[in-house]
């Protein structure tokens, strides 16, 4: 039995970003310890699969082929944000914003779809947000201070984006990620 761990999600692919995500980096270097997304990693997640039989991952796609496309709506990433909170942060995140909320839609139609092959959706609402940090210590007064200094902050706008189904390969230096499709 062969496994492949996977998920659903979206890539944010923006120059910009990146380079105001080196400010970020720059900026919490003194404020917390963890470690940073690769900037080619950086992404939001609909739904974490997880372990699957590679034998069905055919089915998934089959099943998913007509949410697998590129969407022509707008992402505006813009804030950053922490879970579970700022009192005690364990992942930094740039919110993502999808005012006609076809990431909603998109989320909400492929989880129910996910579910018929046993994949349980997340109790907790949804909430599009890219990873930046997963923090092991923050000093959390000055933690709090800069995330109110980036609550307004434009990271980028783009036009359109690809829902894809992922493969998360592990590895000792952080995870590897491929786009099935």
């Amino acid at each position: 039995m062969s496994l492949k761990r996977i998920f659903t999600g979206t890539f944010v692919e923006s120059d910009y970003f990146k380079v105001k995500y080196d400010e970020v980096i720059s900026d919490f270097k003194n404020i917390t310890k963890g470690k940073w997304v690769e900037k080619e990693n950086l992404h939001f997640t609909y739904q974490f699969i997880g372990n699957t039989e590679e034998s069905i991952v055919d089915e998934i796609i089959e099943s998913l082929k007509e949410y697998l496309i590129e969407y022509n709506s707008k992402l505006i990433v813009k804030g950053l944000g922490s879970f579970p909170n700022s009192t005690n942060p364990r992942v930094l995140f740039a919110n993502v914003i999808n005012s006609d909320k076809i990431v909603y839609e998109i989320q909400i139609k492929t989880t129910t779809i996910l579910e018929k092959f046993g994949f349980k959706a997340e109790k907790r609402d949804y909430h599009p947000h890219i990873t930046l940090q997963r923090i092991k210590f923050a000093d959390k007064r000055d933690f709090r201070k800069m995330i109110e200094k980036y609550s307004d902050t434009l990271f980028c706008e783009v036009n359109s984006f690809k829902f894809n189904l992922i493969e998360s390969n592990l590895t000792p230096n952080g995870a590897i990620y491929k786009i099935i499709l």
